[in-house]
């Protein structure tokens, strides 16, 4: 008997030990990855805290619509890993404090108060201040409190990344502590009125929202007008995306015409923008409120100005001899100003005084043309534009409004940043209402922003645009958005926002800026960039991050060094028509005469296949990857796969120029033939490609990014069509003996407005 007592105690004893180093190796091998990263975070040993169907929620006592929202949120999170939600309670709790998850704002809880009194946590508010949360646990319970319920809400978040860092081995909260709290107060999207947010539904905008308020981004501020150069169809590049009650002609109708695989057909789309014709500006606004996003909006007041100054002619700018210039407005007009307030005021009472947001951006960029009637012209442009600024803040202050975003780079240029700017806004008790705007996408940054003026200061890279713009500066997106964060926090910003068009295949970098404003970087660009790829390709791609995170790093230093090659060969840039007489650019005949021009774009072009062909291979595979977070990754494949098919469409092109280059040459007939037939062949090869590209686009990305990008992917398809064409021409020519004037090439644009 005694020896089988012992016997059953030694079996006893293994199972323990075996037991218990299971859960340290499960413990040890767990890397808990938040993003932002925390700034404090303390990870112990010993028995985890695991999730059952018969863990409790407990929120505060009285529970608020956002505390309910945050245990509603960790519920949504554990149904979708584990099949089951949680029952969430109201104190007095029953029953022994323990396998709870206790959630609130710490001077409202109670019970949070008391356990962490047990548990010898000191919540120092002070420290956390209004967004600051901490998350406290061990094997019995988990401790979430912000000091307010932003911080409360962002608590939540950082505990569905926790959850989520156990990759399907369970759900099980390892013993931590974290106190964290923002560097930056303010953390933006800027979403640009252009093609894309033109046709985003509420549903496109509640996305965007979440998504932001997933990595704990506070604002979005969203482009309501602006105006760019001719472009389609030899129209004015002008998008204007609110009603205004006053004036319904003021509007910006589009017309797009692609290509659509799933409807196997041309699509044409006449339309004006969907925030204007469905009004839903405020929902949106209300919608982010509870997700701690405030959303204002954006209004370019002089410069990327032409529609209201062409449908109000009176207002435009004048040139020397008095002609309204149809661009800017003339500040010296007092009608220029009682329609702009009138605009104003529409937004204001309409908008943003219902849902109480006092937030409003006059913009006020890039302003390249001055009015010069009889008053204007003895004005010096400094102070026309100051003069300009003081009276559209003055007005949006007395009608409520507090905070008054203006960009910076016209201010910087005119060296205007200075005593006499404080002092002239001191003296209109503005300085406390403006905030400077610091854009800057390429290097070099700005080498100050002038803290030592105690001006609100906030800093914008870019984080990515409509789909050629990846392309169009020659810097790394990550270098911009790190060394603009770094002078940020060198220089007491208050906030960072980004020049962007919302794409989720832009992840990587939108999560570098929330990243880098929540928790400042360490000032060793390598390193600091190095450990944020390492974290972010661990979270997003799980047992494949090493081969992902050189990948991304690949691409990352592809985009800004083959820059110039790629901006050539997207059609975007040939769709902008900056001369008159207005005149169509040929595409891809014009892209493909400046490649020739370089005896090096074919090599260049060669090695730039070879990367993105590796990288869209990657994405494709990882895509079956059971730790990959596929929604993320399948955008990284869209965007990619586009590009490496781009590329090798513009190398048959060459094949194309060669075999053409011997049929103008040659005499036989059959050769000739022959030739043609391969011209034919490569034509259709460049075809199928382009149309396997827009399948993917049309299948993968978000349905407002199909129509502008699919209508210039289906200009290629085009110039394929038109093409194919012209060879049957010449291939009868040939078989007939009528061919005489033998075109000089056979890399075409199309004439077809799309």
């Amino acid at each position: 008997m005694k020896k089988i007592e012992k016997l059953s105690f030694f079996r006893f004893l293994i199972v323990y030990l075996f037991f218990h180093f299971f859960i340290s190796i499960s413990l040890s091998a767990q890397e808990i990855i938040i993003f932002p990263q925390p700034r404090k975070m303390e990870i112990y040993g010993g028995k985890q805290f695991k999730i059952r169907p018969d863990t409790k929620i407990i929120i505060s006592p009285a529970p608020t619509e956002s505390d309910r929202l945050s245990a509603s949120e960790l519920n949504d999170n554990i149904y979708n890993l584990a099949g089951f939600q949680l029952p969430v309670v109201e104190p007095p709790v029953q029953g022994p404090l323990k396998n709870i998850i206790v959630i609130g704002e710490y001077a409202k809880s109670k019970i949070l108060k008391n356990l962490m009194d047990k548990n010898n946590i000191d919540f120092n508010q002070d420290e956390l201040g209004e967004q600051g949360y901490l998350i406290f646990s061990n094997s019995d319970i988990v401790l979430l409190s912000g000091s307010k319920p932003a911080g409360t809400f962002y608590g939540v978040q950082s505990l569905i990344d926790i959850i989520n860092s156990g990759k399907g081995k369970g759900i099980n909260i390892p013993n931590l502590l974290i106190r964290d709290f923002p560097a930056l107060k303010y953390r933006e999207l800027f979403n640009e009125d252009k093609w894309g947010p033109d046709w985003m539904s509420l549903e496109d905008y509640k996305d965007m929202v979440d998504y932001m308020a997933r990595i704990k981004m506070n604002s979005l501020s969203i482009g309501i007008y602006g105006c760019w150069g001719v472009q389609y169809r030899n129209e004015i590049l002008e998008f204007f995306l609110l009603p205004v009650d006053k004036y319904p002609q003021i509007k910006t109708p589009k017309l797009i015409e692609y290509y659509s695989p799933e409807k196997a057909e041309w699509t044409k789309l006449d339309y004006l923008p969907k925030i204007f014709e469905d009004d839903f500006f405020g929902e949106i606004i209300k919608y982010g409120k509870k997700k701690y996003v405030t959303v204002y909006p954006k209004f370019n007041s002089l410069g990327h100005n032409t529609l209201l100054p062409r449908i109000f002619p009176g207002i435009s700018a004048k040139d020397e001899q008095g002609n309204p210039t149809g661009y800017g407005f003339c500040t010296s007009n007092n009608e220029t100003y009682k329609i702009l307030f009138n605009i104003f005021d529409n937004i204001i009472d309409k908008y943003l005084k219902p849902n109480g947001v006092d937030w409003f951006d006059i913009e006020l960029d890039e302003v390249r043309q001055w009015c010069k009637c009889e008053k204007c012209k003895n004005l010096s442009e400094e102070e026309i534009y100051l003069d300009h600024i003081i009276k559209l803040a003055k007005h949006l202050k007395s009608k409520g409004i507090n905070h008054i975003g203006v960009w910076a780079d016209m201010l910087n240029k005119k060296k205007m940043v200075n005593s006499h700017l404080v002092g002239k806004l001191e003296k209109e008790e503005l300085k406390g209402n403006m905030i400077l705007h610091w854009w800057r996408y390429t290097e070099p940054i700005y080498e100050t922003i002038f803290p030592e003026f105690s001006l609100r200061n906030w800093v914008v890279p870019m984080t990515g645009y409509t789909y050629p713009y990846q392309f169009y500066y020659n810097c790394s997106r990550l270098n911009n958005v790190f060394d603009m964060l770094v002078l940020g926090h060198k220089s007491n910003a208050e906030g960072a926002s980004s020049y962007s068009i919302y794409d989720p295949a832009y992840n990587l970098d939108i999560t570098a800026l929330s990243n880098f404003a929540w928790n400042p970087p360490a000032s060793n660009q390598e390193k600091a960039l190095d450990d944020y790829i390492k974290s972010y390709t661990k979270k997003i791609f799980g047992s494949q991050w090493k081969e992902a995170k050189l990948i991304l790093e690949n691409l990352d230093k592809f985009y800004p060094g083959n820059a110039n090659i790629m901006r050539t060969i997207l059609y975007y840039r040939h769709s902008y028509v900056n001369t008159k007489p207005y005149k169509k650019h040929p595409y891809p005949e014009e892209a493909f005469e400046a490649l020739k021009k370089n005896s090096n774009s074919k090599d260049q072009l060669e090695k730039m296949a070879g990367i993105t062909n590796n990288a869209a291979r990657f994405f494709k595979s990882a895509l079956n990857s059971k730790d990959t977070d596929r929604k993320i990754v399948i955008q990284f494949y869209a965007n990619i796969f586009r590009a490496s098919n781009l590329i090798e469409e513009f190398l048959l092109l060459y094949d194309i120029e060669e075999d053409y280059q011997k049929f103008k040459i040659l005499s036989g007939k059959a050769g000739r033939l022959q030739l043609l037939k391969n011209i034919k062949n490569t034509t259709n090869k460049i075809f199928s490609l382009q149309m396997e590209s827009i399948r993917t686009w049309e299948d993968v990305k978000p349905q407002f990014l199909h129509p502008h990008c699919m209508r210039n992917m289906s200009f290629m398809l085009k110039f394929c069509e038109e093409n194919i064409k012209r060879i049957y021409e010449l291939e009868e020519k040939v078989k007939n003996n009528s061919l005489k004037e033998i075109p000089e090439s056979l890399i075409t644009g199309t004439n077809k407005e799309l």
